[in-house]
């Protein structure tokens, strides 16, 4: 043996590793250790099968070499128990066998092992078959290691990611903006924003990138930081095909690569007359649910290519490639990414498709108000059982909200008798526009109670103001506030939750405001706090069943 040993060390690599020799045979644990503390490898061993498993708990071996022949626990148990615990299962086995049955060595491999060496066997072989698992164990450990930075920094990524992304709804004249989204990995391809021009119109884009993960991530950032500039830079009576124009030439000169390109469509609206100018570059068409329920897609013919394919010169959208839409008070325009409609679902891998997607937002258009809408659009198409992760999808629903039902738009003191006063004043139009007691009830409740809040941990000044917004829109009354006090949380609390006490920050109403509202956001608006939500006419019986009044 002396003489195999100085081959071997002679001739071989040396191999670091710590290796764990399991045999209930004491001069073999012997002669393995000396084989491979020879070669560089850390050897601990051990005679039986527990003391194997105990030992590769406190310690875990980056290789664990087991015979198969012992007595109480055999080899095969002892892999195959290595491999059922998290803290050993990545410990790659060599079992050492003098069996050489083929139904022997399929065991070996049926409880883990990724190689044997049968008994007698050749020093030589067994280092070569140690040195490759070892080498082997390393890649993994070094792959799993730049698996889990890389994981992190797309989480990171994906964070400040959905910070861009992430907005408040726009709450402007006569159209409402709120968006949604969900990536497919921690980052996404799609882009979105809505923009007020100088001029009082309302400006939108929905895009979605080619491809997946980081790259069309890059791509993303760079193309929404394009739109961005365009946009603010173009000012007053810009047009829809003159901006994607201008994006499509700026995006070309920093990306030369003809399979990074996006599909896109921009809308402009003039508030005035709620009509609507739209260019799509190659992106489907938005619905157009109107209030009488019926549903079309006023963009599947016309507009050009997806921005990137630079096939007609500087100027490759133009005016006739656009189109108009005319909106009514109430009118939905959805614009979405193709990632909603090509959902698989999760049993037989059809897609979602536009049929399905039209029903799913008539439905969830009935159920509440429109603030909300993506987000329950989502939930609904995960709730039929489709993977809306598998690619990045978008929503953006454009409101047409008429003027005509605005019971009230402007400022009052910040004062708690002012504000209950008003309240009072807003009941009393509700009831006297046929509204039922308990539901108009409920809307002074969510006026006072929010306005109580915004006074008293706001912070708010005598001299100071909140801006109330109230406006009946047949079948709920929308209200919007303003307020110019200290930034304060308002938490989520949902049914059963306990209510805080009148002493803690967030205040007794909001839970109650939060339980009559449908689709309530808060955000800070710049140097104001907003609170948004609607509430239904009908909201007064379940008002009264939970109690809250």
């Amino acid at each position: 043996m002396p003489m195999a040993e100085n081959i071997i060390a002679d001739h071989m690599d040396r191999t670091d590793g710590h290796v764990l020799v399991v045999d209930d045979v004491r001069a073999n644990r012997f002669v393995l250790e000396r084989m491979l503390s020879k070669v560089g490898c850390s050897v601990t061993s051990a005679e039986d099968g527990p003391t194997a498993l105990r030992l590769s708990r406190e310690f875990p071996p980056d290789l664990a070499l087991i015979d198969v022949m012992m007595p109480g626990m055999s080899g095969y148990e002892v892999c195959r128990r290595l491999k059922e615990d998290p803290r050993t299962k990545d410990t790659p086995v060599i079992m050492v066998t003098a069996l050489s049955e083929i139904e022997d060595l399929e065991e070996g491999f049926d409880a883990g092992a990724m190689d044997y060496i049968c008994r007698p066997f050749n020093p030589r072989e067994l280092v070569v078959r140690v040195r490759n698992a070892l080498r082997l164990k390393h890649q993994e450990d070094r792959l799993r290691l730049f698996q889990a930075r890389l994981s992190r920094e797309l989480e990171l990524a994906g964070v400040l990611q959905e910070t861009m992304l992430s907005m408040p709804p726009l709450l402007s004249g006569t159209v409402h903006v709120s968006t949604a989204y969900k990536p497919s990995l921690n980052v996404s391809g799609d882009l979105f924003d809505r923009v007020l021009l100088p001029d009082g119109r309302v400006c939108l884009y929905v895009a979605d990138c080619a491809g997946h993960g980081v790259a069309a991530a890059m791509v993303s950032s760079l193309l929404k930081a394009t739109f961005t500039e365009v946009i603010h830079s173009a000012g007053s009576h810009c047009s829809p095909s003159m901006l994607c124009s201008e994006v499509e030439a700026r995006f070309r000169r920093t990306v030369t690569d003809p399979s990074m390109y996006a599909t896109a469509l921009l809308a402009i609206c003039d508030p005035a007359s709620s009509h609507w100018q739209v260019m799509s570059c190659g992106h489907p068409s938005p619905m157009l649910l109107a209030t009488d329920g019926t549903c079309r897609f006023p963009c599947e013919r016309g507009g050009g290519t997806p921005i990137g394919f630079g096939f007609h010169g500087n100027r490759p959208y133009r005016e006739s490639d656009e189109v108009t839409i005319e909106t009514s008070a109430g009118d939905l325009l959805f614009f979405y990414t193709d990632g909603l409609i090509e959902a698989q679902h999760e049993v037989s891998d059809d897609e979602f498709g536009v049929d399905n997607l039209v029903a799913t937002l008539r439905n969830c258009c009935r159920q509440g108000t429109a603030l909300g809408l993506g987000e329950n659009v989502f939930e609904a198409i995960s709730g039929q059982g489709y993977k809306i992760a598998q690619d990045d999808c978008s929503i953006m629903v454009a409101e047409t909200v008429s003027s005509t039902g605005v019971l009230f738009d402007g400022d009052i003191p910040a004062s708690l008798s002012a504000i209950q006063d008003f309240g009072a004043t807003v009941e009393t139009v509700l009831l006297e526009r046929g509204w039922r007691a308990t539901s108009a009830a409920a809307v002074q409740l969510v006026v006072v109670e929010h306005g109580n809040n915004a006074v008293i941990h706001g912070r708010l000044q005598s001299d100071e103001a909140l801006h109330y917004l109230v406006q009946d829109a047949g079948g709920s009354c929308r209200i919007v506030i303003r307020d110019p006090g200290a930034t304060w949380d308002y938490p989520d609390v949902t049914d059963g939750a306990e209510m805080p006490s009148v002493h803690e920050q967030g205040g007794r109403g909001i839970p109650m405001i939060l339980r009559i509202g449908e689709s309530t956001v808060y955000y800070r608006d710049r140097d104001r706090n907003v609170m948004a939500m609607s509430v239904l006419e009908g909201c007064g019986d379940s008002i009264t069943e939970e109690g809250v009044e």
